[in-house]
């Protein structure tokens, strides 16, 4: 029995799709580029707050004005123009796409793990608060902390 797929509705969903993630797109872009705008507003109100002349002035009006660029850039930009020119690139290099595919994957779970909240604390042994603090008694592996010092190498007298 040969199946035969309704083209009409194939094309319907993927004029679907096509719209859901262009309109995905366009929320995001709004967003990011508000949030731009909010964030130049800010640094240029910090900017008053500073001396004219201070480097912190002149620190915040040069983040003012490279954000308000990036709200500016992000109004401006056609995101189909640049997926199309995205999927030429990929077309006509695939190796290199793939490549620069993983190698932005393996660079944000970088950042991702560098930005984690919660670090990874050692292990405390229970039976003993002190053990990990500047100038307890270390462990020792006879079980006696005060047999080889404490952990700022002083000893016993």
């Amino acid at each position: 029995m040969n199946k035969v797929s309704n083209p009409t509705t194939a094309q319907e969903m993927r004029e679907s799709i096509e719209n859901a993630t262009e309109a995905a797109a366009d929320e995001a872009t709004d967003r990011a580029e508000q949030q731009a705008g909010r964030a130049a507003e800010a640094a240029a109100a910090a900017s008053e707050e500073f001396h004219a002349e201070s480097p912190q002035a002149q620190a915040a009006d040069r983040a003012a004005t490279s954000l308000h660029d990036v709200a500016e850039a992000l109004h401006s930009t056609d995101f189909d123009k640049v997926a199309g020119r995205v999927k030429e690139f990929a077309r006509e290099n695939p190796a290199l796409f793939l490549g620069g595919a993983a190698l932005l994957g393996f660079a944000a779970t970088r950042f991702l793990k560098s930005s984690d909240p919660a670090p990874a604390r050692p292990e405390v042994e229970e039976d003993d608060p002190w053990v990990g603090h500047v100038g307890a008694p270390q462990k020792t592996p006879s079980g006696d902390p005060m047999s080889r010092g404490y952990s700022n190498g002083t000893t016993r007298s």
